[in-house]
């Protein structure tokens, strides 16, 4: 039941963080800012968010951003390494472990990062709040994963990893 909890908070944050940076307009996720504007407005009238609680929420967001955006590009960086080794007709094997290597490192300086995000939210908002938060957060989960499953979406394999599963 923790690990699920967990693992909801932290689609809730990067959900958030996704949609802040898009709203700010920089960071790696690009799109429609007025758009992820109006969204992030919606939750914080849902959320009943003080002036304070929205400056320091921004301030999480550009924090997060900066962190993200370095691991992000070092994870692409060794995806596109990883598949150039693979593609490799003499793959070298001593290659392709220490990047996997490196990949799960990654992977876990980002879900470390995930984690210490969803604690400071619970700082910047009542428990109330994060509750609801999460709540309208699960609900938006399942209607995306039921939009994909309509849509025949089997899953992001990353990167240079694009191939199909039986």
């Amino acid at each position: 039941m923790k690990s699920k909890t967990i693992l909801v908070m932290m689609f809730v944050l990067m959900l958030i963080v996704a949609g802040m940076s898009v709203y700010a307009g920089d960071g790696f996720c690009k799109g429609n800012g007025k758009l992820m504007q109006e969204r992030f407005e919606k939750i914080a009238k849902e959320l009943n968010l003080t002036d304070q609680q929205k400056q320091q929420l921004e301030e999480h967001r550009k924090k997060s951003m900066e962190e993200n955006a370095a691991i992000h590009k070092e994870m692409m960086d060794k995806h596109d390494e990883l598949r150039k080794e693979l593609d490799k007709s003499d793959t070298n094997q001593a290659n392709v472990d220490r990047i996997v290597k490196e990949l799960k490192e990654l992977h876990g300086k980002r879900l470390d990062s995930m984690v210490t995000r969803v604690q400071e939210m619970k700082k910047i908002l009542t428990p109330e709040q994060f509750e609801k938060m999460n709540k309208s957060m699960e609900k938006r989960r399942e209607e995306m994963k039921n939009q994909m499953m309509k849509k025949g979406v089997r899953g992001h394999h990353g990167p240079g990893m694009d191939f199909d599963m039986p």
